[in-house]
């Protein structure tokens, strides 16, 4: 866990996604109300949640396009909405389980393992977190997810200069100090 800046996080997640619905012919907006703060999250895992979710929404959008929401209230919130082929709900009951794939019209073409939505569904609970599934066939689908996380009280550079008394190195005299080299 460390500290992760939303909107640069934001920006350089959407830009790999927004290339992929792109080459569909398809919309990719981020809606991101989280002010310029650092949030204590795990940035690798975080990456994870987001592109599967938006790219399985590119992957099962035909036409339209997909929304990213973004927001912090003392918890992190997203939300992936699309317009794509849509779920009905013995579906839904089921996208989270290992191996399970859509098999609604449309989503035969799209191909993987079925794993990605179990992984994610993993990672969130394991953050303390849920994620929750809207969904109509033929008009898309939403997942909500909601990530317990505080605001990094220092920049991640200042982190990496604190010494083992907790003090930033920025802070302390090195006036005195000699340097062998």
């Amino acid at each position: 866990i460390s500290p992760v800046n939303m909107n640069e996080f934001l920006k350089h997640t959407a830009s790999v996604v927004e290339m992929l619905a792109k080459d569909k012919g398809l919309y990719f907006k981020v809606n991101n109300s989280v002010p310029d703060i650092n949030l204590l999250l795990d940035n690798e895992r975080l990456s994870q949640i987001i592109f599967n979710l938006a790219g399985n929404a590119v992957k099962y959008t035909n036409q339209g396009g997909v929304t990213v929401d973004v927001s912090y209230d003392g918890e992190l919130h997203i939300s992936v909405s699309d317009t794509g082929i849509g779920m009905d709900n013995d579906e839904i009951e089921e996208i989270f389980n290992p191996f399970t794939q859509i098999n609604s019209a449309g989503a035969s073409k799209n191909k993987g393992l079925g794993l990605g939505l179990a992984i994610v569904k993993l990672l969130i609970e394991t953050f303390g977190g849920t994620i929750k599934v809207e969904s109509t066939p033929g008009r898309g689908s939403r997942f909500t997810l909601r990530i317990p996380c505080s605001v990094a009280e220092n920049t991640p550079d200042e982190i990496l200069l604190k010494n083992e008394n907790n003090r930033l190195l920025n802070e302390i005299d090195m006036t005195k100090l000699s340097v062998l080299i």
